[in-house]
């Protein structure tokens, strides 16, 4: 059975709220755009000395507007993904309590203390970081990321192309730092045996 086989009754269950989650997160990554734009706006008015301080103050209080829905919505993404990864963890964790409750006496003798604790504690608390997290993580590389790039394509193209050309290698970097620490990691998890 697969990693994926075995959490995907919990995402169908929660797949509202899931979604709710990550709708509120691409709000709170879109508002997160605009504040730079507001600021640009702002600073463009200044340096053609064509505003007023009452222009200046509506730029400030749309700062705060959109600050204030960005906590909203941080709020909301946090209640939902982040609540749905412990109903996962729990959901987890009542099932691995059931099955080794049906296991026989014998078992334990040939188990390794050592493996069963790791199973209990370190492997579900990191499929619950894998699914909180983890999700926020993947959501943000892709609309984030792509949104950043997008902006910057769109003020100037050529800087952006700058911009981007070391991405190769840091991916490659990132590549080979991702296998080096999940071997350590996997022996600290045999370690614990």
């Amino acid at each position: 059975m697969n990693g994926f086989s075995l959490l995907k009754p919990y995402f169908l269950e929660h797949k509202g709220i899931i979604f709710l989650g990550l709708g509120s997160l691409i709000l709170v990554d879109i508002l997160q755009l605009l504040i730079p734009r507001v600021i640009k706006l702002a600073v463009d008015d200044i340096t053609a000395f064509r505003i007023e301080p009452s222009a200046l103050l509506k730029y400030a209080l749309l700062i705060v507007a959109i600050a204030l829905f960005m906590g909203l919505f941080r709020y909301v993404w946090r209640r939902c993904l982040l609540g749905t990864s412990r109903r996962i963890e729990e959901g987890l964790r009542n099932r691995l309590h059931s099955h080794v409750q049906s296991l026989s006496a014998p078992y334990f003798d040939r188990a390794e203390t050592g493996d069963l604790m790791a199973h209990a504690t370190n492997d579900i608390q990191q499929v619950r970081q894998a699914t909180g997290m983890g999700l926020v993580a993947v959501n943000d590389a892709l609309f984030l990321g792509l949104a950043a790039v997008g902006f910057m394509a769109w003020i100037s193209p050529k800087l952006t192309l700058f911009v981007l050309m070391p991405m190769p290698g840091i991916v490659v970097g990132a590549l080979f730092f991702t296998r080096r620490l999940h071997r350590r990691y996997q022996e600290v998890q045999r370690s614990f045996s």
